[in-house]
Order: C-alpha cells, then sequence, then structure tokens
C-alpha cells in the first residue's frame, strides 16, 4: 500500500513539474525555487522543500515543508529581508507588488496551499492518515518502518 501512495504523490508532483530530490532519510523530498524575480533596484525569491515520512505500520504519511523568503530592495534607502518557516501551517498564500527604479511593477501571487491539500487527498484516498510535523527524526522514522 505503501507502494501505492508514493506513486500517486510522485505522480502528481511530476504533473506540477516539482522536483523530486534522492534523500536517504525520506520517502519523498521535494525542491522547488517558486520565485526568483529581480529587478532594477530589488529581488525576491521563495525556495521551497518538502519532507514526505510515510509509516506503513500505522497507515500514517508525515510531512515537513520548508518555505524560505528572501528579498532585497531600495525604498529611499536600501532594505534586505529575509525570512524562514518550517513547521504546521506555513503562510500558503503571497502577494506582493514591487514597483521597481524603472517604473516597472512586478506582481507576485502565489498559492502554496494546493500542495499539502492535496497530498492529504492522496493519503486519506488510500486510507491513510496525514500529519505536519516539525521534527525532521519523525520523518526519518517513518520512512525507515
Amino acid at each position: 500500500m505503501k507502494t501505492q501512495v508514493l506513486a500517486d504523490i510522485e505522480k502528481y508532483f511530476s504533473s506540477y513539474l516539482l522536483n523530486i530530490v534522492h534523500n536517504p532519510d525520506c520517502d519523498l523530498f521535494v525542491q522547488h525555487n517558486f520565485l526568483n524575480k529581480k529587478w532594477l533596484g530589488g529581488s525576491k525569491s521563495i525556495q521551497y522543500e518538502l519532507l514526505i515520512g510515510i509509516d506503513s505500520k500505522d497507515s500514517i504519511v508525515y510531512v515537513l515543508e520548508k518555505v524560505i523568503e528572501l528579498g532585497s530592495g531600495f525604498s529611499f534607502g536600501f532594505k534586505s529581508s529575509s525570512y524562514s518557516q518550517k513547521g504546521t501551517k506555513v503562510y500558503h498564500k503571497v502577494k506582493a507588488q514591487q514597483i521597481g527604479l524603472d517604473d516597472v511593477a512586478y506582481v507576485v501571487d502565489l498559492d502554496l496551499g494546493f500542495i499539502l491539500k492535496e497530498i492529504e487527498t492522496i493519503a486519506k484516498k488510500h486510507h491513510f492518515d496525514f500529519k505536519e510535523v516539525l521534527n525532521p527524526s519523525k520523518i526519518k522514522d517513518a520512512h525507515l518502518s
């Protein structure tokens, strides 16, 4: 049953062209750069990581999601910021509007919530529970079970 859950999740990631990377500590590791935008006077990037461990004994799909947001820009001086969050209910919607020094507006409208919702749907379809965790060791333990 674990292999079917993995196959369905991999198929889902492939349909959205999300990068699956080999990692011996989990069943699936997704690493994707959703945004890497530069404009005259600033930049913004959003990097996404998702670790999945499937415990076939207890029928649970564990996920750990990490989002790293980096940005910098000019606004009456120099402003630089970075943000990283790991854990449950990561901010899922990113909406921003930037106007560069070239007077061109750049709009960012990104919803990351669809990823976990679909994984939860796949897990439930196969009668697995779905849990978000903060500790990577939980993912590794599930992977090894």
